[in-house]
């Protein structure tokens, strides 16, 4: 697998909230000024973001940008370049170092292999051929540029689509208002969810936390919506809601729960949720960090939707969304059944479902929450499906949590990625993660029957099998097909 492939599965987004605010707050001063003043007609690569001292950009960027300003400065190597350019007047910006010169050159000096280094007259160099006193600096920019791309600069600054892409931020090459709104409310968004603490499906609390804390707080939850008969999203979330923040919530739903989590009525829940768990701030002159109370109420709220009222003791079992999906439907059909399942058995409006829906998507992998998915793709009708439901399983084995930063193209053309990779045991997990949806494609389209007790390996190898028939062709290889009962007991 390449190095662009593998940055999908072992980079995570920024955590540090200082970090993550110096780099909203560059966008907003460029979105809502310089670039609406312009009428949004600049691109990210025209722009240069600063990255903060000691942030993770700078750390991966730090010796490149120190060799740069040395370069820079170095009347030698300035000489040298334009020797090899053979006379063709250098751009002011140090970064025509890395376009023309570093990034042509292959990424290991131990390859012995010619590679063009300028385009224009036919100069080609070796790494070897770079004289010695700068074939370490120049493999130091190699490296850097294998993880963050062309656009690093002496000033220390980096190309704004480069920052986006690193930071898994999505669209990372905004072109219109629309988008680099886009952008800005994704940041919005990934701050929101570190305030409270979740990274993934993950969230600080189930670190710290056993089924038997959760049930103290369903005791507290059911004891709530008793006593103000009404469920506890509604509770909490009726008085308010403004049409301002009704407005928000289409965007940026996670910045609306971080308020709502921290309002009076969500803080007193928090207290009485302390309370009950015996941690600190149930006793007298005891105070519980607000930080601390708002995640126990997201929490809480996360129960209140993921355990059935009848049986709680069956945590969590309520939103298996594997109950939702259904043969040839799309997944706008799918999340639009969620929606009518949460308005009918929790009572709550229109505004407040898209933020159950958010609770959900934040504690649950499922790839209902990938992005462009298109209307026309329907849940195990077509060999299409299957890559993208085998890519959303690969990503997840390889890197919990990574497909929340891949969108469906990305996911859609994973396995073949994969399976080109030398490695036996990811060719291995690649064929891995196609059996299940193999498997319900097969039944959908009639090859094999519905069976609850599970497939034989033979039933497995067979759904493959004709699987690939119909892919090396337009339609179904009837040959192989047979005819079953939909149903089997």
């Amino acid at each position: 697998m390449s190095n662009a492939n593998s940055d999908f599965f072992f980079k995570r987004p920024e955590n540090r909230l200082q970090d993550i605010d110096h780099l909203t707050d560059y966008m907003e001063r460029l979105v809502q000024g310089t670039l609406r003043a312009h009428g949004y007609s600049s691109s990210t690569p025209d722009w240069y973001y600063p990255p903060p001292t000691h942030s993770e950009l700078d750390n991966v960027c730090a010796e490149a940008f120190t060799i740069l300003e040395k370069l820079d400065a170095d009347e030698e190597f300035q000489q040298y370049l334009q020797d090899r350019n053979k006379g063709i007047s250098r751009p002011g910006e140090t970064d025509w170092i890395w376009h023309h010169i570093i990034v042509p050159l292959f990424s290991s000096p131990k390859v012995a292999a010619v590679l063009p280094v300028l385009t224009s007259y036919n100069i080609k160099l070796l790494l070897e051929d770079v004289p010695v006193c700068w074939q370490h600096d120049i493999e130091v920019l190699l490296g850097v540029h294998r993880i963050i791309g062309d656009g690093i600069r002496s000033n220390r600054t980096i190309r704004l689509d480069l920052v986006l892409k690193y930071y898994l931020i999505t669209p990372s090459s905004p072109q219109t208002a629309v988008q680099w709104t886009a952008v800005l409310d994704s940041l919005k968004e990934r701050r929101a969810a570190r305030v409270l603490g979740h990274d993934g499906q993950l969230s600080d609390l189930d670190l710290i936390m056993d089924e038997q804390d959760d049930q103290c707080i369903l005791d507290v939850i059911y004891k709530t919506q008793a006593e103000h008969n009404d469920s506890l999203i509604n509770y909490l979330a009726v008085s308010f809601f403004t049409v301002e923040l009704q407005r928000q919530i289409a965007n940026t739903p996670t910045v609306v729960l971080e308020r709502l989590v921290n309002t009076e009525n969500s803080l007193a829940l928090g207290r009485r949720l302390v309370k009950a768990l015996d941690w600190y701030g149930s006793k007298e002159g005891e105070t519980c960090p607000q930080p601390v109370l708002a995640k126990l109420v997201w929490r809480a709220l996360w129960l209140s939707v993921a355990a059935p009222p009848t049986h709680p003791e069956y945590l969590y079992s309520n939103y298996d969304l594997v109950r939702f999906t259904g043969q040839k439907v799309n997944y706008s059909f799918i999340r639009n059944d969620i929606v009518k399942d949460l308005k009918d058995r929790l009572g709550i409006f229109a505004p407040v479902v898209h933020l159950v829906m958010r609770v959900i998507e934040a504690n649950t992998s499922s790839e209902l929450w990938v992005r462009d998915i298109p209307n026309d793709l329907t849940y195990a009708g077509s060999s299409t499906w299957v890559n993208f439901r085998s890519g959303f399983i690969l990503a997840e084995a390889i890197a919990p949590g990574s497909s929340r930063h891949m969108n469906f193209e990305q996911l859609l053309n994973l396995p073949a990625q994969h399976s080109r990779a030398a490695s036996p045991e990811r060719q291995a997990l690649v064929a891995a993660s196609r059996l299940a949806p193999a498997v319900q494609w097969a039944v959908g389209n009639g090859v094999q029957a519905i069976k609850h007790q599970g497939y034989s390996a033979e039933e497995i190898e067979r759904a493959i099998e004709v699987l690939e028939a119909h892919e090396r062709g337009p339609e179904l290889n009837a040959a192989m097909l047979r005819a079953v009962p939909h149903y089997e007991s």
